[in-house]
This record gives C-alpha cells, sequence and structure tokens, in this order.
C-alpha cells in the first residue's frame, strides 16, 4: 500500500471479502513475507539484521506490538461493550473473551499501521473447516491469553465466558 493506491481496496492484502472474484491478490502472510523485498525501501543494514528466513518473526512481532498498543487505547471502548452484553463481567473471577480482526499494512519502511478494526471478523470457514477447525481456532485463541482449555468428562469444552459445557462443533480432537 503507498500514496497512490492506498483507496483501491482491491490491493489490500487483509480484504479478502472484496477479492474473491480476483483470487490471486489475496495473499496469505508467508507469501507476503517471501515477496518483502519487492515491497519494501530497505536499507542494507535492515537486510543484513534480518534476513530473509527471520522476516516472519520480525513483521509478526511488529503485529503483535501494534496489537498490543492498539487493545490498550480502545480498552475504555471493549469494557463499554463488554457491560452490555457479558453477564459474568462483575462476577468472579471477571472474564471477557471477544474476537476481533485487525487489518494491518505496512508502509514502504515496513513499520505496520492500523487500517481498522473489524468487531465481528468474518472468518470465510464453511461447515466442513467448522467441523474439523473450531476447536482449534477456540484453543489456539485462548492459549493466547494463557487460558487453560477445560472440557468435561465427555469431552465438551467448557465455554469460560459462562462456565457452560458446549455440545456443538468443538468436541476435543
Amino acid at each position: 500500500v503507498n500514496d497512490s493506491n492506498s483507496k483501491n481496496l482491491d490491493q489490500h492484502v487483509t480484504n479478502l471479502s472484496r477479492n474473491k472474484s480476483k483470487r490471486k491478490l489475496v495473499w496469505n502472510f508467508t507469501r507476503f513475507i517471501k515477496k518483502s523485498d519487492q515491497f519494501f525501501d530497505f536499507d542494507d543494514e535492515f537486510k543484513e539484521q534480518v534476513p530473509q528466513p527471520f522476516r516472519y518473526a520480525y513483521f509478526q512481532g511488529k503485529i503483535r506490538e501494534l496489537v498490543e498498543k492498539t487493545m490498550v487505547s480502545v480498552y475504555p471502548e471493549l469494557l463499554q461493550t463488554a457491560r452490555k452484553v457479558n453477564r459474568q463481567l462483575y462476577d468472579y473471577p471477571k472474564t471477557q473473551f471477544q474476537l476481533l480482526g485487525f487489518d494491518v499494512y505496512f508502509n514502504k519502511q515496513g513499520q505496520a499501521k492500523l487500517f481498522e478494526i473489524n468487531g465481528n471478523p468474518m472468518l470465510l470457514y464453511n461447515q466442513q473447516t467448522m467441523a474439523t477447525k473450531k476447536f482449534h481456532v477456540m484453543r489456539d485463541a485462548l492459549d493466547l491469553f494463557g487460558i487453560q482449555v477445560q472440557f468435561t468428562e465427555d469431552g465438551n469444552l467448557v465455554i469460560p465466558m459462562y462456565g457452560e459445557a458446549s455440545n456443538d462443533l468443538t468436541k476435543k480432537q
């Protein structure tokens, strides 16, 4: 993304819904990093300090840093939303779980910039994917925050927000 194409949504890496008919424009993060020398004006010092095999971790760290700073800055809004929808916000232990989508772009110098936050991101899962991946997605999301995944005796996931077992597609696999 640069000044001349910043308003052309078809060129944004994360905008999958706009690119359904142009799948070649939708890149996953690994492919994007492999092509990073084409997109960025990296000087020789950067290329020496962060060689290609380490760029994935470098850019992932930049995204993580941006998301952390953003979460701190929007905490009052998240808390306000939580008060409206979370019936256990004031119980002990205090719990809040929300899935957010961060659309991030990098400028020519490789700095991560926030494009938008999606309060209810479309994950584009079909029923087959839900059956095989939902448990893993939930487990990974909870693991990010150090929340241990708990199961009932019959293998159902206990939803941390409500303390209830789920009997849908979240069976331990």
